[in-house]
This record gives C-alpha cells, sequence and structure tokens, in this order.
C-alpha cells in the first residue's frame, strides 16, 4: 500500500480533518519547509 501525503495551500481545519479521514498519510501545508518536509516523508518509507 501506498501511502498518500497532501501537500496543498488549502489548509483549513475542515479539509486536513477530510483528507485524513479519507485515508491520507499526512497533510502539510504550503509553503512547507523542505527539512521538515523531508523528515517527514522519511518516516513513512
Amino acid at each position: 500500500k501506498t501511502p498518500a501525503v497532501i501537500y496543498t495551500s488549502d489548509d483549513d481545519r475542515e479539509t486536513q480533518l477530510e483528507c485524513l479521514r479519507a485515508g491520507a498519510a499526512d497533510f502539510i501545508a504550503k509553503p512547507a519547509d523542505w527539512e521538515v518536509l523531508t523528515e517527514r516523508l522519511k518516516r513513512l518509507a
């Protein structure tokens, strides 16, 4: 199973909950700190 990570500029609470409840492994709002993003993605591998 491939984890889905949502990377979007739409960071309101309802969107986050909708994505996570639909099965997303993580939700990352733009703009993201690339170092933090890299570490979060490593944890999914």
